[in-house]
């Protein structure tokens, strides 16, 4: 969770911010509710505001402009912020949280594995 919140933020911090997603349903959706929920957070209920800006450059962008104040990043993106002296908050490959968020289709009659 990067923010754009001055000195080291704590989960109460990310009340009544502007969260960017992707779309809402999507795996960046998904993997933002989950790293709330993991900080006991709720949207509705701690107001916070959930966005839907675009794809992780634009949400680095909105982030930088103030756009929005606080998004989940790969770590290319994280390493920019940081870079400009934007905060983490939690890492979210440190709290461990499991979520998929690419995988491999093919469209073929029948399976097997591969």
């Amino acid at each position: 969770l990067n923010a754009r919140i001055a000195n080291m933020p704590i989960p109460q911090d990310l009340r009544g911010k502007r969260f960017g997603v992707q779309s809402i349903g999507g795996g960046m959706w998904m993997r933002a509710m989950l790293a709330l929920e993991h900080l006991g957070l709720e949207p509705e209920r701690d107001g916070i505001q959930v966005l839907v800006v675009g794809d992780q450059t634009i949400l680095l962008q909105a982030l930088d402009t103030g756009t929005i104040d606080v998004a989940t990043l790969d770590k290319v993106f994280t390493s920019i912020l940081k870079q400009k002296g934007f905060s983490t908050l939690s890492s979210l490959l440190r709290i461990r949280l499991s979520i998929t968020s690419s995988g491999l289709t093919l469209a073929t009659r029948g399976s097997r594995e591969l």
